[in-house]
């Protein structure tokens, strides 16, 4: 019987999050011979090897790589030159898969047989949480019902992707995508809007099933306003990168942030009150509409 599909998780210095990790696939209620299992090491001096030396993976079909060149976009890249399986799921090394996890991905590929699938991200923690976050800060959900999505969003933690897609539409733009610490995003999304772009919308088969749920973790240093910030800014400035938006754009946007940050504020106290509203998420907003503001202007700079 041919395997369906491998599991690939890139791994950057997340020693502890990544054995949990593998401890959540070793725990599976699906037979995980069927599912080879590839570790892509990204750090700069091979770690994972010795991080899972102890742990018994006589369950897993699991090899692991080591590929030196840094960033998450050209680990998954070297994920997709090896695999060997008409699926490739890429799941985050700080993930938590719950037992069905597997079953239910071999459900999808089987049943649907999609060209892109994924799944709904909610937080785990190790440390204690600020009284002032909420889970939803780091909850990543794209779908409300389960099907095949006519939006296509995946969240980059817990989705898959038919591997042939990869030799029409070429591979994860290394320009997007965390590099080391260094907080950037949308490799995924921008695999995906180059699907929808090179797709007849009659012929797109994104499949979204609520069950393939994950957990990843959440350490204390993404609990820090900081870090929220500077994330919602560089998702905001991915989506300009992603959607090419041009410096013709600049006052509309320009305007449009004005307008949010005078008015915004206003409507979330009349939704919830002055002590239960939300001003981390509108300072998130404020964040990313900065950083769309900041590649646009990018983008006009760097246009032929």
């Amino acid at each position: 019987m041919q395997q369906p599909c491998t599991i690939a998780i890139c791994t950057y210095n997340r020693n502890r999050a990544l054995r949990r990790c593998i401890d959540g696939l070793i725990a599976q209620e699906a037979d995980m011979s069927a599912l080879p299992v590839m570790i892509v090491d990204n750090n700069p001096v091979p770690m994972a090897a010795d991080i899972l030396r102890d742990i018994d993976t006589s369950r897993l079909a699991m090899e692991i790589i080591h590929h030196a060149e840094p960033g998450l976009s050209s680990a998954r890249n070297a994920a997709v030159e090896r695999a060997a399986t008409p699926y490739i799921a890429f799941l985050d090394d700080d993930a938590i898969p719950p037992p069905h996890w597997a079953r239910t991905l071999t459900d999808i590929i089987d049943r649907h047989a999609p060209d892109i699938f994924g799944g709904p991200v909610f937080p785990y923690y190790t440390d204690e949480k600020p009284a002032w976050f909420r889970d939803e800060y780091e909850v990543r959900s794209h779908a409300s019902e389960t099907g095949f999505q006519t939006d296509g969003r995946v969240s980059g933690g817990n989705f898959g992707v038919r591997t042939a897609l990869f030799e029409t539409l070429g591979r994860f733009d290394t320009s997007l995508g965390m590099v080391g610490q260094s907080v950037k995003l949308g490799e995924e999304r921008e695999f995906v809007e180059r699907y929808k772009a090179r797709t007849p919308a009659t012929e797109q088969r994104i499949y979204y099933d609520l069950g393939l749920r994950i957990r990843h973790h959440v350490p204390a240093r993404k609990m820090r306003l900081g870090y929220i910030l500077a994330r919602q800014y560089a998702a905001g400035k991915s989506m300009a990168q992603i959607r090419k938006k041009p410096l013709s754009r600049l006052p509309s946007h320009l305007l449009y942030l004005a307008y949010f940050a005078a008015t915004e504020p206003i409507r979330e106290i009349a939704r919830r009150n002055i002590r239960r509203a939300d001003y981390i998420s509108i300072l998130g907003a404020l964040a990313s509409r900065w950083g769309n503001i900041v590649q646009i202007v990018k983008n006009g700079l760097n246009r032929p």
